[in-house]
């Protein structure tokens, strides 16, 4: 997580650890500001500057060749991975809330208060119910009723497109409904 101050110039991007020099060494920079949730090409008094690198071809290659070289984690090491970050940034977004939250308010537009309801009610996101999520196998019966979901919260039920998938759903069929997802090698998150 950067650290966080209310005057400079935060970095507007990750990039591993590993990659930063390689990929970053002899990079130009872009310098915008955010206000209200508002990205702006230039400084306004109470507004958040912000930078980020744009690359040339060639730092673009080394990093999506060390992006690649990386993704040899997948499923459910991944969300343990996840965990283990939301742990930490957790931690660091606690103890520099003073600071972090009138920076968040202006880069977003959201009042300090709804930051907090978000950020301090942790079971807004909770990995044990993904990795529940990514356990549930869904059989034809739930396209014709409403099914508790195995160890989560709520019901589902699928509405199938195609005439033949519903006619199956009408004899109750137990057969998996759709296919297996494919195994997880990447995993992006967005805040």
């Amino acid at each position: 997580m950067a650290n966080f101050k209310s005057e400079g110039v935060f970095e507007g991007y990750w990039l591993p650890s590993a990659l930063r020099e390689r990929v970053l060494s002899g990079a130009v920079w872009e310098t915008f500001w955010l206000k209200g949730g508002v990205l702006i090409p230039q400084a306004v008094p109470g507004a958040i500057a912000v930078r980020w690198p744009r690359l040339a071809s060639g730092q673009w290659s080394v990093l999506l060749d060390g992006l690649q070289t990386a993704r040899a984690v997948g499923g459910r090491e991944v969300l343990a991975r996840w965990q283990a970050a939301l742990g930490a940034a957790w931690a660091q977004l606690v103890e520099q809330s003073p600071a972090i939250l009138p920076t968040l308010s202006v880069c977003t537009g959201y009042s300090p208060a709804m930051l907090i309801k978000a950020l301090w009610h942790g079971e807004l996101v909770n990995p044990q119910m993904l990795s529940d999520a990514l356990k549930f196998r869904p059989r034809g019966s739930v396209a014709t009723r409403w099914e508790q979901m195995p160890g989560l919260p709520g019901r589902v039920r699928f509405f199938p497109q195609r005439r033949l998938q519903r006619a199956l759903a009408g004899l109750g069929s137990q057969a998996q409904l759709g296919r297996p997802a494919p195994s997880l090698d990447l995993a992006l998150g967005y805040a």
